[in-house]
């Protein structure tokens, strides 16, 4: 990390470095912060003794780098530089406290967004929110829960977006591990159970996909064609019976009986029932049920809230 990070932080000191190149450097600079576990007791936790990394030695100059991320005109390495704070607030702990009155003045813009094409940034930020919050305690957190809380009532509310789901039940879960029990007092708890119970029962995102039968979305060309043609046939089919003695109606209806008793009606019953089942089945078989990876994530996303309501407000939960 001595050799690599110095000269990763120097990419983002260059005014025309090309975007992808910072968006490959802030990756590299993420999987540092992703691999470092404050929490991790084994030999390898690093100390004074050795030359790991440590999270605290970086982070002045990680934030740094994610402020001029921030910005740039690219909003996906808006969003990037979004997560990478995200990770940042989760690997420092309470280290990060000193970096919370900046981060809360960039988050508050941030989740104020409305614009559609941005709205992607605002659900990152909402789920940086919940990563600050972990970080930082409720101590720390209280005195501006109120007004970000709120953001996150409005944007779940307002605007109907995957993301934006996913981001505030993420954040909800943060919130719940800090508040415990209490959260169950938040004025806005119902609305948030409500949402998570519908989100789970939800099956919006799950689509079924029938065999193709050939045609998919397109009409034949032929087709009202063909039908005028059949309307022909049976109109003529019909004016030949018309036109038939009552002597061979007669024998054509002797006929199609006699047939009809030679014929084995068990057998033929447990054939045509074994053909149709065959036929049920591999239609069955070839039916697909497609799910989109947006519903998933945000299903388990509104699961992990509920668990963690569950898991912090006990018996005043239930």
């Amino acid at each position: 990390h001595k050799m690599i990070l110095p000269n990763v932080f120097r990419v983002f000191e260059k005014q025309n470095e090309e975007i992808r190149v910072k968006e490959r450097a802030l990756s590299a600079i993420e999987m540092f912060i992703d691999a470092y576990d404050p929490n991790d007791d084994n030999d390898n936790q690093p100390n004074e003794n050795n030359d790991q990394f440590k999270i605290v030695t970086y982070l002045q100059e990680i934030m740094n780098v994610i402020g001029k991320c921030l910005e740039t005109q690219s909003q996906e390495l808006q969003k990037q530089a979004i997560s990478t704070l995200s990770s940042c607030a989760q690997a420092s702990l309470t280290n990060f406290n000193i970096y919370l009155p900046k981060v809360i003045q960039l988050l508050d813009s941030l989740m104020q967004i409305k614009d559609e094409d941005k709205i992607d940034l605002r659900a990152e930020a909402t789920s940086c929110l919940g990563s600050v919050a972990g970080a930082v305690g409720f101590d720390s957190f209280k005195s501006i829960l109120p007004k970000f809380h709120q953001y996150v009532m409005d944007g779940l509310m307002d605007i109907e977006n995957s993301d934006i789901r996913e981001s505030s039940f993420m954040y909800f879960s943060e919130l719940a591990d800090i508040m415990g029990a209490d959260i169950l007092k938040l004025d806005s708890f119902e609305e948030m159970l409500n949402m998570i119970l519908f989100v789970i029962e939800d099956d919006d995102g799950l689509m079924v996909e029938l065999p193709d039968d050939g045609f998919k979305d397109a009409i034949p060309k032929n087709l009202l064609k063909a039908e005028d043609q059949m309307a022909e046939m049976e109109a003529a089919e019909a004016n030949n019976l018309q036109q038939l003695s009552e002597e061979e109606i007669q024998r054509l209806m002797n006929e199609a009986i006699a047939a009809e008793e030679a014929e084995d009606d068990d057998g033929d019953d447990e054939q045509d029932e074994e053909e149709f089942l065959r036929n049920h089945v591999g239609q069955l078989k070839t039916i697909k049920l497609n799910v989109t990876t947006g519903f998933m994530e945000e299903k388990a996303a509104a699961v992990h809230a509920l668990t963690s309501f569950i898991k912090n407000g006990g018996f005043g939960f239930l």
